[in-house]
């Protein structure tokens, strides 16, 4: 082995543990949404609840995939797709429950759950920055995702940053 195949395994091995430790927040931020959603019976918490389990099992198949070939991880790409459809259809069917009952949420607990999202992603995104230049492209993507959210979640929050 060259030494620069060796800088590299360390590289991606630091990438391993900040992406487990990204899926981990993500995990944890999916549950405190969930549980809010249902309580406020909120549609767009319920939504960012299940993005947050999006991220989170795209995080474990980036990190899975890091230890497979490069055919295996086209087809970990389709396993994303086939389940960021999954969560679609789930997010679609709360919305139409939701406008079946028409009740709107507490502002401010919504709020503050919102805020808690949004540090959860800047921190994601901090963690992930260092690996942003990397060749592979799963690499890139955890970080683009991360960086994506918190730019969605800044613009759309009525906090102004």
């Amino acid at each position: 082995m060259s030494e620069n195949t060796d800088i590299s395994s360390m590289h991606l091995s630091g990438f391993a543990r900040a992406i487990a430790l990204v899926a981990a927040l993500n995990l944890l931020n999916f549950g405190v949404e969930i549980t809010a959603a249902l309580d406020l019976q909120s549609v767009s918490l319920f939504a960012d609840g299940i993005d947050f389990l999006e991220d989170t099992s795209i995080n474990i198949i980036i990190l899975i995939s890091l230890t497979l070939s490069v055919a295996v991880q086209r087809y970990a790409g389709y396993l994303l797709a086939l389940l960021m459809l999954a969560l679609a259809i789930g997010a679609l069917f709360a919305a139409w429950q939701k406008l079946s009952s028409g009740t709107p949420p507490d502002p401010h607990l919504l709020g503050f759950v919102g805020i808690g999202a949004l540090i959860t992603n800047l921190v994601c995104a901090f963690i992930l920055a260092r690996f942003r230049r990397h060749e592979s492209s799963l690499v890139k993507a955890a970080f683009l995702s991360a960086r994506n959210d918190v730019l969605r979640i800044s613009r759309s929050s009525p906090v102004q940053l």
